[in-house]
């Protein structure tokens, strides 16, 4: 493969370069059922904490941790190290001593919006959604309780919309109120909706053991209040397609299937999300786009390693966009057509999953980019099961860019990834190892290689730091 230009230029010239390895893939070793007891006990575990928080991306020496089992997040046991997933609060106002009720129920056909129009407040509390009692007959029963501390009466008021498909609901008061909204699905029909919308400025949005609904378009957002969504991994499974989850400061998390198209938003809290296939259900998945951003706050999702076993083997072509201003980014995804890794200021710990493409030539592409922070990159071997029926290895076609102007870039490519490669360390030391490589050239601060025969070609470049490479190496 021609070079565009001389290394000597791209140094000379603050050229960015970037890395791209390949992962492998372990045998089948888990049976379904094993592999679902882990995970609903994993939950089980985190949700047992009152306190939440993430562990550091940098180790003591002020490097991304090298264990795979700490930062390549191949395993529950790593998922437990790194952070404990927010378990939802119901806070409660320090005093009440009455309340007002309020209890309704109808019936829906091609969707449903819950808005809460209440102005921002000292109001605590959440509108968790449930699945219903097998007795129950209207598709939605709400339940809402508002208590507040006498004589502070707040002004309550809510009434649904059968034209619209919308509830809304109002309280308002000068001291502390406390809110319960509960709402139940009915559990014995397989409803179907276009389109499901809950928004609130201050309160929780909890999602909870779910019956098997289907929606196309999923809308969640609280202002200021945590959401937390748990219908994924339920034997009856809600079915989600097209999912978005947003607040400003309070914090996102939950198990959500990576089906469709995924949007995940907040500006300064964080966001904790596991991506998990469709487990008890025979829905297939079509998985287009991940997109997730945040402005200042932890931005961290998942795959787990051991649920591969139970995703779709099939090519994935969807792309992935995870951006922060100044949070740290943790990410572990499957490899799509595009995925890129973006923070302005803030450490980026990267891993990517091939499976089996469609053809020999199908784009994949792979970047991961900070103007300042560490920058840990991964890329696992190709999953063997997926390279059947005439499936081709992505990582022998493989572009890929990751570049740092101020930090530490350690970057891992596995055994599978062929292809050429260059590595610039503008200021700063650079270490190259890897496994068949030849037609090694290096210079003061860069160099190039060639591994097997594969058209893969992965440039790595730090502006001022180390650059550190391994390829070939491990899975």
């Amino acid at each position: 493969m021609a070079m565009e230009a001389s290394m000597e230029d791209k140094v000379d010239h603050g050229y960015a370069t970037a890395i791209n390895p390949p992962p492998t893939r372990s045998s089948r070793l888990h049976q379904t059922s094993k592999i679902v007891a882990l995970i609903i006990a994993l939950w089980v575990f985190l949700n047992a904490s009152r306190l939440y928080g993430y562990a550091s991306l940098v180790s003591e020496e002020g490097l991304f941790l090298h264990n795979n089992n700490d930062i390549v997040l191949s395993s529950a046991e790593s998922l437990l190290k790194s952070y404990n997933r927010p378990k939802p609060q119901y806070t409660f106002c320090d005093y009440t001593d009455g309340s007002i009720k309020i209890a309704t129920e109808f019936n829906i056909t091609d969707g449903f919006h819950f808005l809460d129009l209440s102005p921002p407040q000292d109001a605590r509390g959440r509108i968790k959604v449930q699945r219903g009692s097998d007795a129950q007959i209207a598709d939605v029963e709400v339940s809402v309780t508002v208590a507040y501390a006498s004589p502070d009466l707040p002004v309550v008021s809510s009434g649904f919309d059968a034209r619209t498909s919308t509830m809304r609901l109002s309280y308002m008061s000068t001291k502390c109120v406390q809110v319960s909204v509960e709402l139940s699905l009915r559990p014995d029909v397989s409803k179907g909706l276009r389109n499901f919308s809950m928004n609130t400025q201050m309160l929780d949005l909890w999602w909870m053991y779910s019956t098997t609904w289907t929606i196309d378009n999923l809308l969640l957002h609280s202002s200021h209040g945590q959401i937390d969504f748990e219908g994924s991994l339920q034997s009856e499974p809600l079915i989600t397609h097209n999912v978005s989850v947003s607040s400003v400061t309070g914090v996102v998390s939950g198990d959500y299937v990576a089906d469709a198209n995924l949007h995940f938003r907040n500006e300064a809290g964080p966001i904790f999300i596991i991506l998990v296939p469709r487990i008890y259900s025979n829905v297939p998945m079509a998985l287009e786009r991940i997109d997730a951003s945040t402005d200042s706050g932890m931005l961290d999702i998942r795959i787990l390693a051991e649920q591969m076993e139970l995703w779709p083997l099939e090519p994935y072509t969807h792309t992935t966009q995870i951006r922060s201003e100044s949070g740290p980014i943790r990410a572990s995804v499957p490899l799509g057509t595009l995925t890129n890794y973006t923070s302005e200021k803030g450490n980026i710990a990267a891993t990517v999953v091939p499976v089996g493409s469609a053809s020999g030539d199908a784009s994949k592409d792979f970047r991961t980019e900070s103007n300042q922070g560490n920058m840990y990159v991964h890329v696992y071997n190709t999953l063997q099961e997926s390279m059947k029926d005439g499936r081709f290895d992505p990582l022998l076609s493989l572009r890929s860019r990751h570049q740092i102007r101020n930090g530490t870039m350690t970057v891992r490519y596995p055994y599978s990834w062929y292809g050429e490669l260059e590595g610039v360390a503008s200021d700063g030391s650079l270490k190259l190892d890897g496994s068949r490589l030849k037609d090694v050239q290096k210079g003061e601060n860069w160099v190039k290689a060639t591994r097997g025969e594969g058209m893969s070609f992965m440039e790595s470049w730090v502006h001022h730091g180390d650059l550190d490479i391994k390829v070939g190496l491990g899975p």
